[in-house]
């Protein structure tokens, strides 16, 4: 994206971009701001400085993922356990 707003006169604007990715202006934005501090400014990078961003970027998106399954998943045990807790009280009282 940085590559064609860099060699191309007519390009998408931010909000198109974030909107295909399903992310956020505000992330859009920090996400590409990293990207050309990582490369101090300079839009024609080498492969390897590419390479980094790449990395980068892969394991933020990474612990995007996990913290949703894991927010997910506390979510799941939050509410099996409630209904578990309900069928011991029920169960106790049945012996009673």
């Amino acid at each position: 994206m940085s590559a064609q707003k860099f060699l191309d006169d007519e390009v998408y604007n931010d909000y198109d971009y974030a909107k295909v990715k399903k992310i956020s202006m505000k992330k859009f934005a920090l996400l590409e701001s990293y990207f050309l501090a990582l490369l101090d400014f300079k839009l024609f990078c080498t492969t390897e400085d590419f390479e980094i961003f790449v990395n980068y970027i892969s394991k933020l998106i990474e612990s995007e993922i996990k913290k949703k399954k894991d927010l997910k998943s506390s979510k799941n045990s939050t509410s099996s356990s409630s209904v578990d807790s309900s069928k011991l009280s029920i169960k106790k009282q049945e012996k009673i």
